[in-house]
């Protein structure tokens, strides 16, 4: 054992060969190719970006060795901190639901069977903001963090949490988690301009005020969420939400933050889907385009360390057989954690049908549990570094992202880009593009296009409102499909 070289009993291979022996295996299948070269494309495919995924990777593929730095250094791409989530990440649970007593009772049981913060929705889909108070008034807000989805009421939500927080004897350190005021994800949302201006200027007053009073809370979000739920793919949701971040950057320094102290007030939301490796390399890449936003501003220091709450998509959930959620999330939260999320809240595998049962929320809660306590996630920082595939996909979707970026930013920006509909325009166009390959067959999902249930009856659960709409359409894929159909 002590001489045991692996593969040493094996001649050495070139790619060449490897690529000539393709050739062979696909001509045996009927696959026609003329060469080697012809081997590796026909066994290339793409991602809905339009990104390649090669057969092979290798330490000479041109884009796989690109400047990652360390973990908690820039560019971040390996992680926002040196010791990344060797001591677990932010299991953070989502309330959202009308009834104030459930919400306060889902909350206390989210959090004692092993949540460690919340995500509480404001709204008609979620808490009344007069609510806030008695929703919360059994949290530990010392021990949990708590961050806010509030939309066009961000202003009032986070002044009514603050204010119930200080009466009871909790404020300067103590506070953590996010108020969540996001003005370019109100516009995404509800296409509602004046309200998102409004926002705009609310955020301007709060975010100095919080960082000087409550300086382990965040005070702005930015929702790439928004994007993801009408259909966008993973380099447009990145470019997107740098977009947002940069405008909402703008709004805090303009309003006297410095550029580090603004940098430390936000707060990135981003979907993971069940592709592990694409949710993985956009993580990364997504840290490591934000540094570069930073950098340009001057700000190289951990400030420039993307801070990122993960959710698993709304788009990927079904209501038929709707089991196969568990698998599509415990593969969404495994990517996260492998990308170097910061807080991860996975959606109960009956999301989509209304109102979760216990069952539902409690598999939803041990999902990110069980990747740390029992399959040990958090043992190695930045475990997907140094893979040749994962950096030159992240690099890749950088890339990507970065032009989605510019040419947002070229013609005005991301509110000028929603007003516009060119936000629109294009998440239809990849929409439309990604719906043809479901029904073509090209691309699946297990329990509707492949090996649907026969004569399955609905799981019955309560009927909960929808979230504010009247902008970019928020849609699930086995939706859209039956719309079509």
């Amino acid at each position: 054992m002590e001489n045991l070289v692996l593969g040493a009993q094996f001649p050495p291979a070139s790619v060449e060969q490897w690529q000539s022996l393709v050739a062979k295996v696909l001509a045996r299948s009927g696959v026609e190719v003329a060469d080697a070269a012809g081997a590796v494309a026909a066994l290339t495919s793409r991602t809905a970006d339009g990104l390649k995924i090669a057969p092979l990777y290798t330490d000479v593929t041109p884009a796989a060795a690109p400047a990652t730095g360390a973990p908690g250094a820039a560019p971040f791409t390996r992680g926002r901190t040196a010791a990344g989530n060797r001591t677990g990440w932010d299991v953070r649970a989502h309330i959202a639901d009308p009834d104030p007593k459930l919400a306060a009772e889902q909350l206390l049981e989210d959090l004692e069977g092993g949540a460690s913060s919340v995500w509480l929705s404001i709204g008609p889909a979620g808490t009344a903001v007069a609510d806030i108070p008695a929703v919360l008034s059994e949290v530990l807000l010392d021990v949990a963090g708590v961050s806010l989805d509030s939309g066009g009421e961000g202003a009032a939500a986070a002044e009514q949490f603050l204010g119930a927080a200080t009466a009871r004897g909790f404020g300067g350190h103590v506070l953590s988690g996010c108020l969540g005021i996001d003005p370019v994800g109100t516009l995404a949302r509800s296409g509602d301009s004046a309200a998102a201006q409004a926002l705009r200027a609310e955020l301007g007053k709060l975010a100095p005020r919080v960082a000087t009073a409550w300086p382990n809370l965040r005070t702005a979000a930015v929702d790439g969420l928004a994007y993801n739920d009408a259909g966008a793919a993973d380099a447009q949701e990145l470019g997107l939400a740098l977009a947002a971040g940069v405008a909402t950057l703008r709004t805090l320094t303009e309003a006297g933050l410095d550029v580090a102290t603004a940098l430390g007030q936000l707060e990135f939301r981003l979907a993971a889907t069940a592709d592990q490796f694409t949710t993985i390399a956009k993580l990364r890449a997504a840290r490591r385009t934000w540094a570069r936003v930073a950098a340009v501003c001057g700000e190289t220091g951990p400030a420039a360390g993307q801070f990122q709450h993960v959710v698993t998509a709304w788009p990927m959930t079904t209501r038929h057989d709707p089991w196969n959620n568990m698998l599509r999330t415990t593969l969404a939260c495994f990517a996260a954690c492998v990308g170097g999320a910061d807080a991860i809240t996975v959606r109960p595998f009956d999301a989509a049908l209304g109102r979760s049962d216990t069952l539902a929320r409690r598999i939803a809660r041990n999902t990110p549990t069980l990747l740390v306590e029992e399959a040990h996630m958090t043992a190695v920082v930045d475990p997907a570094g140094g893979s040749w595939y994962v950096e030159a996909l992240t690099e890749a979707m950088a890339q990507a992202a970065w032009d989605v970026f510019t040419e947002v930013e070229s013609g005005g920006g991301i509110v000028a880009a929603l007003d516009s509909g060119w936000v629109a325009d294009h998440l239809a166009a990849t929409r439309e593009a990604r719906l043809a390959d479901l029904a073509a067959g090209e691309a699946a999902i297990v329990g509707v296009t492949k090996f649907p249930v026969a004569d399955e009856r609905l799981l019955d659960r309560h009927t909960l409102p929808e979230p504010v709409g009247g902008g970019l359409p928020r849609i699930r894929w086995e939706a859209e499909l039956e719309k079509k159909s």
